[in-house]
């Protein structure tokens, strides 16, 4: 299959392996922003960069999307960018579309590569050539696009621009396909670690009376939950513990980034930002970047840990681990859960684990009298490090005990809310 790719690259400074980012910038006179070794390094765009597609798994490769000039239509497609084991670029292609088609979304997949070309109302499948090999058509200008391997089913947001309210599917192999109604403006699509897809529907602002925000989890093709966001955040990522960010880059009043707990399907306790126009996870922490150029690695905590200045609005951020012949073996030694942080806290903590081997677990909190007054996870984790947020503004003040149970294995920390 055609390969496109884009690199990113960010040293994680005190840690033996290597951390990539990728920061795609500026409308106009756009680059692709990158530090090797943490020096800032930078690559010149055409014009017009939308977004990264997804990177499959254990490959060092993804897309550029370009949507091409609103002036004159030309530059729309797709560009690409390898990287080797230390980060740095190795190779660059590009693949033209038609003028004026406003490509906006893709995803590479085992079938081919999807696009989804605004302009021209439908979603097409590219071949390993480049060319186009079937093509979605009538679809109410789609944007975020999202292809389900495990029961090959596509699936499109129906933007309409800020008007629509449907998410287009297709099943590939049956030829089944319908239009699922959900929330106003649906943006991106993505399938979480839990296994359900979740769908952002931004709502807008621009409206008499605004329409808003939404959060669709989505189960087969079947609409099983909504949840309501403030402001109109446009951009979804999972961070690591089971957790959705979604940025909102013009935030006035409203949150610029809400995180949403997969377990619960509730939002987390705010973090205190006040900008943010892309997110990445990374090995280092989670990575920030803003339209005035700023791009910010907070700890989990949101405390800043380094940051770099790009000089352009940060359209997209894209974070992967590169290979180090110093990188030690992150698996975790044992089974452990460690001491919240803050603790005491008001209102919220954070509870940090790690397990040595995959599986099932629970983590609950417990009042003194041994009851559960809240079960923050409840089902299979990968081996690692991981942490998840308590939001005690619905508890009293006092002490509680946290216990994790895995197999068998079980932890408690013991915890103060002081308000």
């Amino acid at each position: 299959m055609l390969r496109f790719f884009v690199l990113a690259c960010v040293c994680a400074g005190l840690q033996a392996r290597a951390e990539s980012l990728l920061a795609l910038c500026g409308y106009s006179n756009s680059f692709l922003y990158h530090t090797v070794n943490c020096s800032g390094e930078s690559l010149a765009l055409p014009d017009t960069p939308n977004a990264f597609s997804p990177v499959r798994e254990g490959e060092s490769q993804c897309l550029i999307v370009h949507s091409g000039s609103v002036y004159t239509g030309e530059g729309a497609g797709l560009r690409a960018l390898s990287w080797n084991e230390e980060g740095v670029a190795l190779d660059v292609a590009a693949l033209a579309l038609p003028d004026f088609s406003s490509p906006w979304g893709a995803q590479e997949t085992d079938a081919g590569c999807f696009v989804s070309l605004l302009a021209e109302n439908r979603v097409v499948l590219l071949d390993a050539l480049g060319e186009i090999s079937a093509s979605y058509n009538d679809l109410n200008l789609p944007q975020g696009v999202y292809y389900r391997e495990s029961d090959a089913c596509l699936f499109a947001c129906e933007s309409g621009y800020g008007s629509g309210n449907h998410l287009f599917w297709h099943n590939l192999n049956s030829d089944e396909e319908g239009h699922l109604t959900v929330g106003v403006n649906p943006q991106l699509v993505l399938e979480a670690s839990d296994g359900y897809l979740y769908v952002l529907c931004s709502g807008s602002s621009w409206t008499n009376p605004p329409q808003a925000a939404s959060l669709y989890r989505i189960t087969g093709v079947e609409v099983d939950g909504v949840l309501a966001l403030e402001g109109n955040p446009s951009e979804m990522v999972e961070l690591a513990g089971q957790r959705l960010a979604l940025a909102d880059a013009y935030a006035t009043g409203t949150p610029a980034l809400q995180l949403v707990d997969l377990a619960s399907f509730s939002l987390l306790p705010t973090p205190p930002l006040t900008a943010a126009a892309q997110v990445a996870q990374g090995e280092s922490g989670i990575w920030v970047g803003t339209l005035v150029g700023e791009i910010t690695c907070y700890s989990e905590l949101w405390e800043p840990l380094q940051s770099y200045t790009t000089g352009a609005p940060v359209l997209d951020l894209l974070a992967v681990e590169t290979e180090s012949a110093l990188r030690p073996d992150r698996t975790p030694a044992q089974f452990s859960l460690a001491p919240a942080s803050p603790n005491p806290f008001n209102p919220s903590t954070w509870l940090s684990f790690e397990l040595q081997h995959g599986g099932s677990l629970t983590l609950a909190v417990y009042n003194l009298r041994g009851q559960c007054v809240n079960r923050l996870a409840a089902g299979h984790f990968e081996a690692g490090t991981h942490r998840l947020a308590l939001d005690g503004r619905q508890l009293a003040s006092g002490v509680y005990l946290v216990q994790l149970q895995m197999a068998g294995q079980s932890a408690v920390e013991r915890i103060s809310l002081v308000r």
